[in-house]
């Protein structure tokens, strides 16, 4: 009477593939479990959940009188699968303020310096008031959105010129979810 488990001996290399709309299970090298497909494609079990994480953080205030975008932060990265299957978060979190309670504090993502996704924008609701309003965004976008390597950046500017757009503090951050 079998017990249900199943007792894959390790392999140095993966065998051969299965006919036709058939699959092969066989443990690695390393004791990972692995698929092989009819069509010789290869898949393992691990999650990515995590895996490319970069981040960078700016904690020194900046103020901006114009209505032209000023870069606040930034973070480099490299070495992700560009695959349109490959799922990353980019998020950024941030304290700003705005000088005009009945205009708008207005926040730019960019990706290898072109606008990625929707402009934040908020009014600040009290005129020169010290009140840190604090954000947080994030995207899903694919590999393919993102290129093996570049940049990701966190913009802002007033809504009119005249006005002052303050943020206080930014963090980006990018890591794979898929």
């Amino acid at each position: 009477m079998s017990d249900g488990t199943l007792n894959f001996p390790k392999r140095n290399s993966p065998p051969s593939p299965p006919s036709a709309g058939r699959t092969k299970l066989y443990v690695d090298q390393f004791d990972k479990p692995k698929i092989i497909k009819d069509d010789g494609t290869i898949e393992g079990f691990e999650s990515n959940f995590g895996a490319n994480y970069f981040y960078n953080a700016n904690e020194t205030p900046a103020t901006n009188n114009t209505a032209t975008f000023q870069s606040f932060t930034s973070l480099t990265f490299s070495g992700l699968d560009t695959s349109p299957t490959a799922l990353y978060r980019v998020a950024v979190s941030f304290a700003w303020n705005y000088s005009n309670g009945q205009r708008n504090f207005i926040g730019q993502f960019t990706v290898n310096n072109v606008q990625f996704g929707e402009l934040f924008s908020q009014e600040a609701k009290d005129s020169n008031a010290d009140i840190r309003h604090w954000q947080s965004l994030f995207v899903v976008v694919t590999g393919a959105e993102l290129n093996t390597s570049g940049f990701i950046g966190f913009n802002f500017r007033a809504q009119q010129s005249g006005d002052t757009a303050t943020l206080y503090f930014a963090r980006l951050e990018l890591f794979r979810v898929a």
